[in-house]
């Protein structure tokens, strides 16, 4: 009997006892900021918004925007007051971008050779000698990231105008605070402002989720997801930009976006979002009104450099 158990064990018949189930690792997402580092991403956003019917005086609009460009470390601050932020040169490769509003039609595409410019319904080459994507740009960081649009980019402010929320945005692709692993769910809170609006933004509270590790360009990244939802209550006050009143009826809010980290290397490989204000609404003479807004977003990393140590 003896021999027999034996060669049952060898032969992988007796099943080995099984280990206990182990809780999955926890790790410290944080970005790495490099001297030398460079990192290519194309960024890309849509958005419309309008209240019906149209309302005089206030913001209306269809956009989107098509954007590559490096960013390259410029700065390093490893003392003092701003220990851990990084600025980088902005080096814009291509930039499309096309919107209508109040203002009528506009676009353009640049490159950092030619630049044409979309006034109505026809293209023509810029007579500026310079294409805007030549300027001096910068982006800071700071020790937990948040990728934000508006820092030393003034060249471009006229082009690009994110319906995406900024302050959403840069929750999103900003690191945990703590350490998080595959399952793990903690919230936090946003403000979302109502387009057209001169209230203060409405405040959602969103759930954060560690969904589990993914390959993104034969890297193994870890995935967080963001969701924020809101109704808005019944008779809430809205004072539009013409400074017309409103009392809302019914109204929703939805919010939710995906980010992606190489934890290995400290980069935001991917960042995806999109938004929904459902809102209809009465003046205060009864009249009625409904807004809709929508946008997305995704930011993608294409390349990342890095020069090897001792060069």
């Amino acid at each position: 009997m003896r021999v027999a158990a034996a060669v049952a064990a060898l032969l992988g018949l007796v099943a080995p006892a099984r280990p206990e189930n182990k809780p999955a690792e926890k790790v410290k997402i944080r970005p790495t900021y490099e001297q030398g580092r460079r990192l290519r991403y194309q960024l890309k956003l849509s958005g419309t918004t309008a209240w019906a019917p149209s309302i005089e005086g206030v913001t209306w609009g269809r956009m989107k925007t098509d954007f590559t460009f490096v960013l390259a470390t410029k700065t390093l601050r490893e003392e003092g007051t701003h220990k851990g932020c990084c600025t980088f040169h902005l080096l814009g490769e291509h930039l499309r971008s096309l919107g209508e509003g109040p203002n009528g039609a506009f676009g353009v595409d640049t490159t950092r050779e030619r630049t044409r410019i979309k006034v109505r319904d026809h293209w023509q080459v810029s007579v500026e000698n310079e294409s805007p994507l030549l300027k001096k740009m910068t982006m800071t960081f700071g020790p937990l990231g948040g990728f934000r649009f508006g820092t030393k980019l003034a060249p471009l402010a006229v082009y690009m105008l994110p319906h995406v929320d900024h302050r959403f945005w840069a929750l999103l692709t900003v690191a945990p605070y703590r350490k998080v692993s595959p399952g793990d769910t903690w919230g936090d809170e946003f403000d979302l402002p109502v387009p057209g609006s001169k209230e203060k933004p409405l405040k959602l509270r969103g759930t954060w989720r560690a969904v589990g590790w993914q390959a993104y360009r034969r890297r193994k990244v870890l995935a967080l997801t963001l969701q924020g939802e809101l109704t808005i209550k019944k008779n809430t006050r809205v004072m539009l930009e013409n400074g017309d009143l409103l009392r809302v009826s019914t109204g929703t809010c939805r919010a939710t976006g995906k980010a992606m980290w190489d934890v290995e290397r400290g980069v935001l490989c991917s960042a995806t979002a999109e938004q929904k204000i459902l809102i209809k609404a009465q003046t205060l003479k009864g009249a009625p009104r409904a807004l809709r807004s929508e946008s997305s977003s995704s930011l993608k990393l294409l390349a990342a450099k890095t020069p090897k140590k001792g060069r």
